[in-house]
């Protein structure tokens, strides 16, 4: 069983997106958080969804797509507490 804590990103930690798979074309230079991550139990691989800091667009995107800058955000950057 895998912890959370083997993951490379921390929530709300602000990344920027690399070249990977073609589909990521448009938002490659951009920069987001984290908001959520997942682990696939069978290879350990982990992916993230990234909110683009512009257009607060969520992506998915995987481990080796997404670098740290360093920076991180707040919880209450995202959600107001209202439901």
């Amino acid at each position: 069983m895998s912890r959370a804590d083997d993951s490379l990103f921390e929530f709300y930690g602000v990344v920027e997106v690399v070249a990977g798979r073609p589909i990521i074309g448009e938002v490659v230079g951009r920069r987001g958080a984290v908001i959520g991550k997942a682990q696939n139990e069978e290879t350990g691989a982990w992916s993230y969804s990234v909110s683009m800091l512009e257009s607060r667009e969520s992506w998915s995107l995987r481990e080796n797509e997404i670098v740290s800058t360093g920076l991180h955000m707040t919880r209450q950057d995202f959600y107001d507490g209202s439901s």
